[in-house]
């Protein structure tokens, strides 16, 4: 599963799955038989080594419903597409924590996101606005394989920050601003877990210019390597 941002966006919005559904009378006809098993990387497994599951796909008024559900049964993700094969959206899709809480939320007009996307920080609501896909106000943060991605506009400066569990330990920050309808890398700032900075890297036209770039391993706070420009 995506989140589709065409400012950039990380594919994330991974897949997800598992659960049960009910057949409502309106419903036409089965676009998918069988039920699908992923592994926890969402390759396609066998059922004892499951992370998650797709049931059959329903179509109903022109649409397809999906839900993926967690191998214990509690759904992680239910929406609508307008495809039987691909996932692409048109509705509102809502993604699940394990424990049936909602993880994220939004509404999409042909795949792209449209007016307001919702999201956690720390069990706090924030709220995201699209237009036609873009990121134009708020604040949003979605997981991001096994890290988290957060982002808002300050003035014209979009900024992003890619963090463990918060935004205050170990983090990679990166600022960029809007050149001919398209986000420039300014700067970007790493941070180890206890919040101390860890070096700096200054762009020149969104190219590395002065300054290192660190590389954690995912969801850890242990450096991978440091590069310098």
């Amino acid at each position: 599963m995506k989140i589709n941002d065409r400012i950039r966006l990380p594919e994330f919005l991974m897949k997800t799955l598992l659960g049960l559904f009910f057949v409502f009378s309106t419903t036409q006809i089965i676009a998918q038989n069988d039920t699908i098993w992923y592994n926890a990387n969402w390759k396609i497994s066998k059922k004892a080594e499951a992370a998650y599951y797709r049931i059959p796909v329903i179509e109903k008024n022109g649409l397809f419903l999906k839900q993926d559900f967690y191998s214990n049964g509690n759904k992680q993700m239910v929406g609508t597409s307008s495809s039987a094969k691909r996932d692409f959206w048109q509705g509102k899709v809502t993604w699940y924590n394990k424990d049936g809480t909602v993880l994220q939320q939004g509404n999409y007009v042909e795949n792209r996101l449209e007016g307001d996307f919702i999201s956690f920080l720390n069990k706090k609501k924030l709220v995201a606005k699209y237009d036609r896909g873009r990121f134009v106000s708020g604040k949003q943060n979605v997981t991001y394989g096994k890290d988290k991605y957060y982002k808002e506009l300050v003035g014209d400066t979009l900024v992003e920050i890619y963090h463990a569990s918060n935004l205050n330990g170990r983090r990679r920050e990166r600022y960029s601003v809007m050149v001919n309808n398209y986000y420039r890398n300014v700067k970007s700032a790493y941070y180890d877990e206890n919040g101390k900075l860890i070096t700096e890297l200054v762009y020149s036209e969104g190219a590395p210019m002065d300054g290192g770039e660190v590389y954690f391993y995912p969801g850890t706070n242990k450096i991978r390597v440091i590069n310098y420009y």
